[in-house]
């Protein structure tokens, strides 16, 4: 799962498998989660709406203008 512009990812749930990985050149960053885990994403600037391409994988709620919670629904990439 790719975020576009995602600032930092911190694990509500410290025995969750969650890996955060950056790439600098295109400005994101891959979430590696497991099922029925979630991560908070704090964002670096407010948005409004986020976008999951295939939300069987994952779901995305934002909480706030600048925070969002990505959950893990199944397998897959």
């Amino acid at each position: 799962m790719l975020i576009p512009a995602l600032a930092s990812a911190t694990d509500p749930d410290k025995n969750a498998d969650v890996a955060v990985t950056s790439s600098i050149a295109a400005k994101t960053r891959s979430v590696s989660l497991g099922v029925g885990k979630s991560v908070v994403v704090d964002l670096p600037r407010e948005a409004k709406d986020v976008l999951v391409a295939d939300p069987k994988i994952a779901n995305a709620v934002i909480r706030s203008a600048q925070r969002a919670y990505i959950i893990g629904a199944a397998v897959g990439q």
